[in-house]
Order: structure tokens, then sequence, then C-alpha cells
């Protein structure tokens, strides 16, 4: 279970990456890497700031489940993006180090026990 956990965990952390998106009026949607499923952290004009699921986006307006957002009403776009090369990296250290991790512990139980 430990392994499991630690494994996820390395696997999640060790693969996005961060990327800011600009956002030139008029928008034009194929100058624009977003798309519908992407997760994006938005700074609106006003200061707030909102992290989403892309469920769709217009010349005008990017949407969530839950909000719309008028293309002229934000500032800034950040997309996070899964990098293969992560995956890899933190899959690996995640065997590793669980069955090291794995190891240790049944070493320390053998030596209560004996």
């Amino acid at each position: 279970m430990v392994r499991i956990l630690l494994f996820l965990s390395l696997l999640l952390t060790g693969c996005t990456t961060t990327k800011t998106v600009e956002l030139d009026l008029p928008y034009d949607q194929d100058s624009i890497d977003i798309q519908a499923g992407d997760w994006i952290e938005l700074t609106t004009k006003n200061g707030d700031q909102h992290t989403i699921r892309v469920t769709s986006v217009t010349e005008s307006v990017i949407e969530s489940d839950q909000q719309s957002f008028n293309i002229e009403e934000i500032e800034k776009v950040e997309k996070t993006e899964l990098t293969p090369g992560g995956k890899v990296a933190a899959g690996t250290a995640g065997f590793v180090l669980g069955y090291v991790l794995s190891a240790l512990i049944t070493m320390l139980i053998t030596a209560i026990i004996w």
C-alpha cells in the first residue's frame, strides 16, 4: 500500500508543467492552445484567480462547468500540461523508492520478531 501511494504521489507531482498562454485581442482560436478538457489557472483583470477545467472555448468566452469568463476580462492564463518524460522519471523513481522502503520495512519487522 505504501508503495502504491508513494508511486502515485511522485507520478502526479513529477509530470506537470505550467506555461503562460498569451491572450491577444481580438482572440483567434487557431493561435492559442487551450481546448476543452485542459486545466488552466486564469487571473481576471480585477485580480481574481480561478483554477478551472475548460469545457469550451469560443472567440469571446472560456467556459468551465460552473463559470464562464469573457476573454476581454482575463489578464493572464496559465495552462497545466503533462510532460511524457516526467511521467517516466516519476514512475521509475516511485518504483525504486517504493521497493527500497518495502525492503527496509521488511527488515525492521524481521528484526523485531527475531
